[in-house]
């Protein structure tokens, strides 16, 4: 595995010798690690929001309690259980891919979720399958911190993309209080897929300056 690089094109030993380029390693690192987890907790974003607006989702579609919850768990069994295929993928790919990858995913089934859940079956499905993509963002995330923060920043950093599942649930229960009654559950979850697509783009070109990223292995 190849040492890190930093944003300058030298090895982050290089870059630490120098307080200016070491804080500037930081200041990069930091950016890469709070896009990271911020895409990682869009992408866990759907499942809160739909426990979120349960009530309304419950009731334009026909569901009980039972068949609701299933639904949601369902997000998470999947997510369960792609975890290690998806790590392994983003393994390959590297953390920019594999973020770039994962946003999409979210994206599109908050897409046809909203455009296409009409029943229990077709919500139980979609809600499962968006747990595909922080299956894959998760490992990026790691990947990212890895390959950019310093090993003695490091607890801190990993403490940090703990927060994921709490920031989306916080979000999740303001937005849906806020704004179910306003533009309704379904442009609820078109505005998530695009909030996670956009901040992707800036993820990306964040971490591509750190060629680094892409030669973690986790594995």
């Amino acid at each position: 595995c190849s040492k890190p690089i930093s944003s300058t094109g030298q090895s982050t030993e290089d870059a630490r010798s120098d307080p200016a380029k070491t804080v500037r390693y930081r200041n990069s690192g930091a950016i890469q690690v709070l896009l990271a987890v911020i895409i990682n907790a869009l992408c866990i974003f759907p499942s809160f929001l739909a426990g979120a607006t349960a009530s309304v989702i419950a009731a334009e579609l026909h569901l009980d309690a039972v068949t609701l919850g299933f639904a949601i768990s369902g997000f998470w069994l999947v997510a369960s259980v792609a975890a290690y295929p998806m790590a392994s993928r983003a393994n390959r790919w590297g953390a920019v891919r594999a973020l770039r990858v994962a946003s999409p995913i979210s994206f599109l089934m908050c897409v046809l979720l909203a455009c296409g859940a009409r029943s229990a079956g077709t919500l139980v499905i979609m809600l499962a399958l968006a747990g595909c993509a922080p299956a894959l963002a998760t490992p990026a995330v790691n990947m990212v911190i890895m390959s950019s923060v310093q090993v003695r920043r490091r607890s801190t950093a990993f403490a940090v993309a703990s927060t994921s599942p709490v920031f989306a649930l916080m979000m999740a229960g303001i937005v849906g209080s806020a704004l179910e009654s306003v533009i309704g559950w379904r442009a609820l979850f078109v505005l998530s897929g695009i909030t996670v697509l956009l901040i992707s783009l800036f993820v990306a070109d964040v971490v591509e300056k750190q060629p680094g990223v892409e030669k973690i292995e986790l594995v």
